[in-house]
């Protein structure tokens, strides 16, 4: 969690030193956010140990997110979090959940039994001899804030930053909303400054004088040129 608000907080930061705002951020839209916002949740309902095969709801849902990232690669920092995400779903799908190296929790001071039992989640679990591809499962070890992330996590963490920087600094379009001009109603042209066409000299020839306007003559219909 604190990995996670300061990553988009390094967001918030480098957005700001870009001149960007946070009116852009919110501006901001891209494609199945309510999916992506849907993913999100189930993934917070799995570390609760609600769901009796919480590692296969966990891989569906990251097999979701990659697929968002990968509809809203018009935004920077996307391509880099499908990359993340999909890194941290492959160990959960060989083996049903998150392995985490005992080394990198003895790195972070929580080497002991009980340590390990209050930390691990329910989608995640102890690496052994058996585990393939430890080092995509949580095997970096961040002392400052006693914690062990993934390569995966990293990836999404700089896919993230990315993306929060870049909607800040997108420039804000000017102009008004079309929903204010209809409830606005109906508008007029005002032609009062306007200059007062001047009339043609009778009989004259050549092309019209600036600020004159040309005569108007009628097109016989072809109904009319034949009788």
């Amino acid at each position: 969690m604190l990995l996670s608000a300061a990553v988009v907080t390094a967001g918030f930061v480098l957005g700001a030193i870009n001149g960007g705002t946070l009116h852009s951020l919110v501006r901001t839209r891209g494609r199945f956010a309510p999916v992506a916002a849907g993913a999100l949740v189930v993934l917070g309902v799995t570390r609760l140990g609600l769901l009796a095969d919480a590692g296969a709801v966990l891989a569906i849902a990251l097999i979701v997110l990659v697929a968002v990232a990968l509809a809203n690669l018009h935004l920077p920092g996307t391509g880099v979090l499908a990359v993340g995400i999909g890194a941290n779903a492959v160990p959960v799908l060989l083996h049903g959940g998150t392995p985490v190296d005992p080394r990198a929790l003895h790195a972070v001071g929580l080497g002991s039994d009980l340590a390990q039992q209050q930390v691990l989640t329910p989608t995640q679990h102890l690496a052994g001899p058996d585990t393939i591809w430890v080092l995509l499962g949580s095997a970096v070890p961040v002392p400052v804030v006693e914690v062990v992330v993934s390569f995966g996590d990293l990836i999404v963490a700089a896919g993230l930053m990315a993306l929060v920087a870049h909607a800040m600094a997108q420039p804000v379009r000017a102009g008004i909303p079309v929903r204010q001009i209809l409830e606005d109603g109906p508008f007029t042209i005002d032609l009062t400054d306007a200059p007062a066409p001047t009339e043609r000299p009778a009989g004259g020839s050549g092309s019209a004088e600036a600020g004159t306007v040309p005569a108007c003559r009628p097109v016989p219909s072809s109904r009319s040129a034949s009788d």
